[in-house]
C-alpha cells in the first residue's frame, strides 16, 4: 500500500505522514488498486500514491481490466486510459462492456453495434 490511509474521505496520508491529496475533492474512496475521486457530483481516478491519472470531470465512471475506464459526461459513452486517452470516442449514448469477449457494445442513432478495441 503506498498510502498509510484516508481521513475522514477529503484527503489521502502517505506513509511517510504526509498530506498526497487534500480538500480538493469531496470525497476519496479506494476500489481495488485505485481511488475513486468525487467533486461536485463529478467522478475521477488516482493512483494509490495519491497521482491524479483523471481529474473529477465526469457524471459517471468505471474502471475496467487492462487500465480503460468507461465514462459518460451525462448524455455520452466512451472509453479512455487510466490516464485520460481516449480508446473510445466519447460519442454514444449506452455503452455497455463484455468482459467474456473484451468487447463493447455501442448504441449509436438507434441501432446497437459490437467493437473492439484491439
Amino acid at each position: 500500500r503506498e498510502y498509510l490511509g484516508i481521513h475522514r474521505s477529503t484527503f489521502l496520508i502517505g506513509k511517510d505522514g504526509n498530506v498526497l491529496l487534500q480538500f480538493r475533492y469531496d470525497s476519496i474512496q479506494r476500489t481495488g488498486n485505485k481511488l475513486l475521486l468525487y467533486s461536485n457530483g463529478k467522478s475521477g481516478i488516482a493512483a494509490l500514491s495519491g497521482h491524479v491519472l483523471i481529474e473529477p470531470r465526469f457524471e459517471s465512471l468505471r474502471i475496467l481490466s487492462g487500465d480503460r475506464v468507461m465514462v459518460s459526461d451525462g448524455k455520452s459513452w466512451g472509453v479512455t486510459t487510466e490516464d485520460g486517452l481516449p480508446v473510445i470516442p466519447m460519442m454514444y449514448s449506452a455503452l455497455c462492456y463484455n468482459e467474456t469477449n473484451d468487447h463493447f457494445i455501442v448504441r449509436e442513432d438507434g441501432g446497437w453495434e459490437q467493437i473492439g478495441t484491439k
